[in-house]
């Protein structure tokens, strides 16, 4: 597509993505400093590794929380 001397406004390309369904996404915090698919299958690999020592009545799985028990 060689087109010459094209000058798409910001109107003509917001229009062009709601018909395309063409959508975008910021990731902010801790989601844009997660691993790429690559890193995180590998970080999978060394984690079951790591849980194949133990006794599966022995591994528990804990998220990120803003409470705090005591």
């Amino acid at each position: 597509m060689n087109i010459e001397g094209f000058i798409g406004s910001a109107g003509w390309l917001n229009n062009f993505k709601k018909r395309h369904n063409i959508k975008q996404y910021n990731k902010h915090g801790e989601a844009q400093s997660g691993p790429s698919e690559e890193e995180l299958s590998k970080e999978r690999e060394k984690l079951q590794e790591l849980i194949s020592n133990f006794d599966l009545e022995d591994v528990f799985n804990c998220d990120e929380t803003g409470k705090i028990f005591i």
